[in-house]
């Protein structure tokens, strides 16, 4: 994904995106998903899993990872309002290259951000992640039994 990263915008907005919701996280994000990376990566505070449920349509629901929000010390959160973790004084504590998908792919045009061509949505990363859905599940139920 070309940087398009507009710092300027971002800086001049506050992070109004990242103040509302964590960042949608789609398996392109983590390379090869197993479970050892999975809880990993959700071990690593950076992470939570959402649930997606729409019953209106043809998916009715389904995991899905975002970047967590403060104050969230789960795996599972199934409601992913809130500060992102990454969001600090300067801006995202990642850069560009390694943040996730969702994050990357964001219009800065304050006082709301946009995805181009509606493509990255809670719905669509739902269901990026459902052939790896049973591993989701897992590997939250580990970390949170703990």
């Amino acid at each position: 994904m070309q940087n398009d990263e507009n710092k300027e915008v971002c800086s001049a907005c506050g992070g109004v995106c990242c103040k509302s919701s964590g960042g949608l996280v789609y398996p392109n994000d983590f390379g090869e998903i197993n479970l050892p990376r999975l809880i990993e990566s959700l071990k690593s505070g950076y992470y939570a899993v959402d649930y997606f449920d729409d019953r209106t349509n043809e998916m009715s629901s389904g995991y899905y990872l975002r970047t967590r929000v403060v104050g969230v010390q789960r795996a599972f959160h199934p409601n992913g309002l809130g500060v992102c973790i990454l969001l600090n004084e300067t801006g995202c504590k990642l850069n560009y290259n390694n943040r996730p998908t969702g994050c990357k792919a964001l219009i800065p045009n304050p006082p709301n951000c946009y995805y181009p061509n509606n493509e990255i949505n809670v719905k669509s990363c739902a269901i990026a992640w459902q052939p790896y859905e049973q591993l989701v599940e897992q590997s939250f139920r580990i970390i949170d039994s703990d």
